[in-house]
């Protein structure tokens, strides 16, 4: 479930890449904006609107949720009353305490990593792909970078899809996460 909760992230990036050349092409002198101005607008508004809704429809509590069963509530209600006193009874610690647990520091860095390694091919993977295009730079169209663009993300899902089930399957969790480390290390590093 977790991997497939994960997926919605490469998805977005393999549907938004093609989306994105087509704005970026299509609507190009819409209402007077520049392609890269729709598509801002196209890309914001959606999510402030989800935003809202969101907030005014996300009960607060497992009690309000009225997609779940009955037992379902007052499991999750029972959880939450056998933990509060777990943490009501703690004395207050600081957030920046944190900082010097060599775990925590450890866990940043690895964190930071993975995300370096995504953003920096979210970000310049269209400009390696416009780079590497027949010829000279203007060789390859707009379109088709953003659709070679969504292929790593597309092998993404489904390595994550493939590699779930079969850590499921093993219940070996811990050399499934190495082997996804070890195979996203060499982006991290670029």
């Amino acid at each position: 479930m977790t991997a497939l909760f994960i997926m919605a992230a490469p998805i977005a990036s393999a549907t938004g890449a093609p989306l994105a050349s087509l704005v970026l092409t299509r609507l190009d002198g819409t209402f007077g904006l520049h392609g890269w101005q729709m598509l801002f607008l196209l890309l914001g508004f959606p999510t402030i609107l989800l935003g809202i809704v969101i907030f005014r429809l996300l009960p607060s509590r497992p009690a309000e949720a009225a997609w779940l069963s009955a037992e379902e509530r007052r499991f999750l209600e029972g959880e939450l009353e056998r933990e509060r006193p777990e943490t009501t009874g703690a004395p207050p610690v600081s957030p920046f305490s944190a900082l010097r647990s060599p775990q925590v520091l450890a866990l940043a860095l690895i964190f930071f990593g993975f995300n370096a390694g995504s953003y920096l091919l979210n970000f310049f993977l269209p400009q390696v792909i416009r780079s590497l295009g027949p010829g000279t730079a203007a060789g390859i169209s707009t379109v088709q970078v953003g659709l070679l663009t969504a292929v790593p993300w597309l092998t993404a899902v489904a390595v994550m899809y493939f590699a779930a089930r079969h850590s499921d399957r093993t219940g070996d969790r811990v050399r499934h996460a190495f082997a996804g480390a070890l195979c996203t290390a060499p982006w991290s590093s670029t």
